[in-house]
């Protein structure tokens, strides 16, 4: 079952990304609380065209900051790491 979920980018703390299944997932996690909308793109190089079309000031996580950027520390800001269930 799929279910149409809208996030906008204002409502997005950061981004992050999870590889389950040899597929790998962004999440994007809502400022307002422990929601977040996860997105299945496939593989690494569909990740990097995802996260390189988001606005640059969008906070980025570890790994999401390293594909985007091929740099660890580049859109990182000390953020605290998801740690419920997605899928």
């Amino acid at each position: 079952m799929f279910r149409e979920n809208r996030l906008s980018f204002s409502d997005i703390d950061h981004v992050e990304v999870r590889e389950r299944l040899g597929f790998v997932y962004l999440l994007f996690v809502n400022a307002a609380g422990p929601r977040l909308l996860s997105v299945n793109v496939g593989d690494r190089v569909t990740a990097k065209r995802v996260l390189d079309a988001l606005p640059p000031t969008l906070a980025l996580a570890l790994e999401a900051a390293t594909i985007r950027d091929g740099a660890a520390a580049a859109g990182t800001r000390g953020l605290r790491l998801y740690r419920g269930r997605f899928a």
